[in-house]
């Protein structure tokens, strides 16, 4: 997989991802996102940073970075995998749009609420959720 990315001088730097199949942005908030490494473009100009892939164009200030990596999941698979081994706090609704609470991790909501489907919420990750 190969990235492309043009320098503020104008000159193209070929970035080789090695078997990466995502380039992640990780943001100062703690965000990530992440692109397809194939075929992306990214283009700093002015303090930005100027993305083009296969999902389409977006913009992203530099100054908001805290690092760039290649990586094997992309940044929602990866943000689910915290969720879901208990390394991340979740808010819980039900599918009714009621608020149920925030809870330290998935073990202590299903331990905590009653059988049922809730909407689960953690950071910019949202999923069906069914407590038996």
């Amino acid at each position: 997989m190969c990235a492309t990315i043009a320098l503020a001088v104008g000159l193209p730097v070929l970035a080789e991802s090695e078997g990466y199949e995502y380039l992640t942005f990780e943001k100062q908030d703690g965000s990530l996102v992440s692109y397809l490494a194939s075929s992306l473009t990214i283009n700093v100009e002015g303090g930005n940073l100027s993305v083009t892939s296969r999902e389409g164009n977006s913009n992203i200030v530099a100054a908001d970075l805290t690092k760039m990596y290649f990586s094997t999941a992309s940044s929602e698979m990866t943000q689910l995998k915290d969720v879901i081994v208990g390394t991340e706090a979740v808010e819980v609704y039900t599918t009714g749009g009621v608020y149920m609470g925030r809870y330290n991790n998935l073990n202590e909501l299903r331990n905590t609420l009653p059988k049922g489907v809730y909407i689960v919420k953690s950071g910019s990750i949202n999923f069906k959720y069914a407590v038996k």
